[in-house]
């Protein structure tokens, strides 16, 4: 904690340092400062939108109604404004798992604060969000009690229960999850699972997994019409997910995958009136694999 307040200390001294000396003959605007540490998330209802799970590593800063830029997080802003303040913060995510595609989640609410900031002063601010009213949630599979994806071939989906390999969230009753094994001894070293069928053709949609996986998946969607025969159970690969890099001891990871310009691509070419999504993947050279999932969303609007 002391090492995170004395680095964002630095960085305002290196700021103000070089707005003094970047011109001898103009006037400076000198600024204010904003440091949002993390963005905190909750879940009105777990019933219905299950986890409050969630990675938020970058914010979206609109001041005055005036859009400022894109911040890693932790982060000190610099603002040019004193007095009275309207903040908006936007919670930001790698859009499927993409590090360089840097976007505001639409289903994440946008946090708003009145702030009086002073030249020179750093505020802290603490910007909670939530799900927004109408995010509508097609399924959410927790593996709990059973799972509501399907074998198209491989080896099978099971629910694990072993406390070294579970999912963890805190605050959170942390149950089961599930689990595909591919053994070098397996003679299909492969996997393919699918959600149910879902019928509604949404204006966003979206994917939220968390996993641990040892080895690449792919990820996409089936999708089905009532044009001719060549069309139907049309198979679409949309993304890829690298196998999980354990980092500061955390092996399981979270991502948010968009599917919204495919289904309406796919809507418009073809006709589609309904879709699965799909998840496939293998070992290779002989090794073992393990897939495990938890908390898999689907969120439209």
């Amino acid at each position: 904690m002391c090492l995170k307040f004395k680095s964002v200390y630095f960085t305002l001294l290196l700021t103000l340092f070089a707005s003094v000396f970047s011109s001898c003959n103009s006037e400076i605007d000198i600024p204010s400062y904003i440091y949002v540490e993390n963005v905190d998330f909750t879940v009105s209802d777990r019933e219905a939108q299950g986890t409050a799970s969630h990675y938020i590593p970058i914010i979206f800063v609109t001041v005055n109604g005036t859009d400022i830029g894109c911040y890693q997080l932790p982060a000190l802003v610099p603002v040019i404004a004193e007095g009275k303040t309207n903040i908006m913060i936007r919670p930001g995510i790698y859009l499927n798992g993409i590090r360089a595609q840097r976007v505001a989640y639409p289903f994440y609410t946008t946090p708003v604060e009145s702030v009086l900031l002073t030249k020179e002063r750093v505020d802290t601010l603490r910007p909670s969000s939530t799900y927004i009213s109408d995010a509508r949630f097609e399924f959410i599979d927790t593996f709990e009690e059973d799972t509501k994806f399907s074998l198209v071939e491989g080896a099978p989906l099971t629910l694990g229960n072993e406390d070294h390999l579970r999912f963890y969230y805190p605050g959170e009753n942390n149950g089961k999850y599930g689990i595909i094994t591919i053994s070098p001894e397996d003679t299909l070293p492969y996997f393919e699972i699918k959600s149910p069928r879902i019928s509604k053709l949404p204006l966003d949609c979206f994917v939220e997994l968390n996993y641990w996986f040892t080895e690449d998946i792919e990820v996409g969607i089936y999708c089905y019409t009532s044009n001719p025969v060549q069309f139907k159970n049309k198979k679409m690969t949309l993304y890829h997910i690298a196998a999980s890099k354990p980092q500061n001891g955390e092996t399981w990871k979270k991502i948010y995958l968009n599917l919204t310009k495919d289904l309406n691509d796919a809507s418009t070419e073809i006709s589609m009136n309904s879709f699965e999504v799909f998840f496939s993947g293998s070992s290779s050279n002989g090794k073992e694999a393990r897939f495990l999932f938890d908390n898999i969303k689907l969120i439209y609007r």
